[in-house]
């Protein structure tokens, strides 16, 4: 298995991973016009996780400017998804590794991101990796 930046072929591959997690499909079209957005940017990083020619995980990071003390970046980590038949297989955490060494080069002070309650497989996953869960609170709010 390699982690390696995602490339605007692997899109479809990604969207399919994301309806297995989320029910529901991507638009295509939508997808490949923010991915190049998102690489003139410089401000996000898509990972994908792949094994024998074939897409089975994905994590993005959104790197944000900060005004606060330094003014060093933070970075928001979002969709993580490995594929169910690559579950426990060591995917999700080298996918989380990367991303973190690649925040740690682009000098963001931390890794912040949310998960619902229920998902306690998910939880315990972050945890396992040095995530706290028991210091902060994280609120979400649809805006549609």
């Amino acid at each position: 298995m390699i982690i390696r930046p995602a490339i605007k072929d692997d899109l479809p591959a990604i969207a399919d991973l994301y309806a297995l997690f989320w029910g529901d499909k991507s638009n295509l079209d939508a997808m490949k016009q923010r991915f190049d957005a998102m690489e003139l940017s410089n401000s996000h990083v898509l990972l994908c996780a792949e094994q024998n020619n074939k897409i089975i995980g994905t994590i993005m990071g959104n790197i944000c400017p900060d005004f606060y003390g330094t003014c060093d970046p933070f970075m928001v980590m979002e969709n993580l998804i490995t594929h169910p038949d690559s579950r426990h297989s060591g995917v999700g955490s080298k996918l989380l590794a990367e991303l973190e060494q690649i925040g740690k080069k682009r000098k963001c002070t931390q890794i912040i991101f949310i998960t619902e309650r229920d998902r306690l497989d998910a939880i315990g996953f972050y945890e396992t990796q040095g995530y706290d869960s028991t210091t902060h609170v994280g609120f979400k709010k649809g805006l549609d």
